[in-house]
């Protein structure tokens, strides 16, 4: 697997990630590349949350965030019931007890997920999610064959008796935009 992350913070003092922020006419200030995982999660509709066990590998760290390889299978956030509390949040929060999230991956997404160690870093993320500093890049493994690039626009809601799942929601959901394109195509034969 090959991770790269870029990340650039002007200053290296609280004070100055939130000033920075504010000016919000700065360039994107990080970008998050993440690459498939070797081993996707299976479809299962009897399904039991067994997240892998291992240490979460930290990519980056400093006064202010926290950036983490999360593996597939482990959520970002604690779930509803109490067997689905173990969450990569939960494990940063026992090193980290200051810790806020500013994103979350799907369970079964591999990738970089970023924390803010305190609530000035938290706040100064939050605004550059918003105004579109940070960009994401996905890379997925699918079944079918696509017909060329495209985009889905839906809003998206939390789908709360199914937490952590989101939901298309026409009436109160956040717009939502992915943009998509081929990268390859590989064909596997499977003897039955």
């Amino acid at each position: 697997m090959n991770y790269s992350i870029r990340i650039k913070i002007i200053g290296d003092s609280k004070a100055s990630l939130t000033s920075q922020i504010r000016l919000v006419t700065l360039p994107a200030l990080t970008i998050f590349t993440t690459n498939l995982t070797t081993s996707p999660m299976p479809l299962n509709n009897h399904f039991i949350y067994t997240p892998p066990q291992e240490p979460l590998r930290v990519l980056y760290e400093d006064d202010d965030i926290i950036v983490i390889d999360k593996p597939a299978g482990l959520l970002s956030v604690m779930g509803r019931l109490p067997e689905h509390h173990d969450s990569a949040y939960l494990r940063i929060l026992e090193k980290h007890p200051t810790a806020k999230v500013t994103h979350r991956l799907d369970m079964a997404t591999s990738g970089i997920l970023m924390f803010a160690k305190h609530r000035d870093a938290e706040v100064a993320i939050s605004k550059m999610f918003q105004v579109r500093t940070i960009k994401k890049n996905y890379i997925a493994l699918v079944q079918g064959h696509l017909t060329g690039a495209g985009s889905i626009e839906v809003p998206l809601s939390s789908d709360w008796p199914n937490r952590p799942k989101q939901k298309v929601n026409l009436e109160d959901g956040k717009p939502a935009k992915t943009l998509y394109q081929p990268l390859a195509y590989s064909y596997v034969c499977v003897n039955s």
